[in-house]
């Protein structure tokens, strides 16, 4: 296995067996910032908002987090941009990486929870079931464990990627959702749990009233509700499955000759 400090970083430039985010140059990490924390761009407007020192810059700059899958092309801009302008915004992965860094101190009273909230309310179709319920959590009183679990997807992004295994799910997004709101309730009983202690251990529950509260959540939200009862039924069917695998090949030792 490669170690870390036996590779030179280039900024730019994937790692995958290292499972890191890509290096980026200041420029870059700059750019990617702005469209998380505002709107779709151009390289134009994103000369003039990142106050970036000239265009070639902000266009190699999007052009390099576009070849890293932290932003895309977008079909259209704001109302008022010019038709043949080139719009990109960031993607899943790049809202991530901003997410990363603003729940990066150790300490979780330095998290920056305005800085989250206002990605939440700009990234709102990115990650719907997580975003998008996002003031309904605070109001419950939920926002510290929803900026643990959020921490955990930024941090530990390569667990929810295609292969990686981990979760259930067909794809990054309902893998997500599958740590938010129903390995929680697994991690509650140790009997039914049966995933990695680094992931499970910061998406349980400090005490029995925020675990209360969590499951009225998934409850009265129709569509966090719907989801875990799915998630469920599928986790279900699959446990049945291997319990069936299980039978068989028991029957299969017993029979003498």
């Amino acid at each position: 296995m490669i170690k870390p400090r036996s590779i030179r970083i280039k900024p730019g430039r994937e790692y995958p067996n290292l499972r890191l985010y890509p290096v980026l140059t200041k420029s870059e990490e700059k750019i990617l910032e702005k469209l998380v924390e505002t709107e779709p761009m151009s390289a134009y407007i994103m000369q003039k908002k990142a106050r970036l020192t000239s265009y070639n810059l902000a266009h190699s700059g999007l052009k390099a987090l576009e070849s890293m899958r932290l932003v895309a092309r977008v079909e259209k801009g704001p109302l008022k941009s010019r038709p043949t302008a080139k719009y990109h915004d960031a993607t899943l992965n790049g809202v991530l990486y901003v997410v990363r860094k603003k729940l990066r101190p150790a300490d979780a009273d330095q998290w920056d929870k305005k800085g989250i909230t206002k990605i939440a309310r700009n990234h709102e179709s990115k990650l719907p079931l997580v975003f998008g319920k996002w003031e309904c959590l605070k109001s419950r009183g939920l926002e510290q464990t929803a900026l643990t679990r959020l921490k955990i997807a930024a941090d530990a992004r390569h667990v929810f990627e295609d292969g990686a295994g981990m979760f259930p799910g067909r794809s990054m997004i309902e893998r997500i959702y599958w740590m938010f709101y129903v390995l929680p309730i697994l991690s509650w009983n140790d009997d039914l749990c049966d995933f990695d202690d680094h992931v499970v251990g910061g998406a349980g529950f400090g005490d029995s009233e925020n675990f209360s509260n969590w499951k009225k959540a998934c409850k009265e939200d129709e569509e966090i509700r719907a989801f875990v009862m799915s998630a469920f039924q599928n986790y279900q069917n699959h446990l049945e499955s291997r319990f069936r695998v299980v039978k068989q090949a028991l029957q299969f030792m017993r029979v003498r000759g």
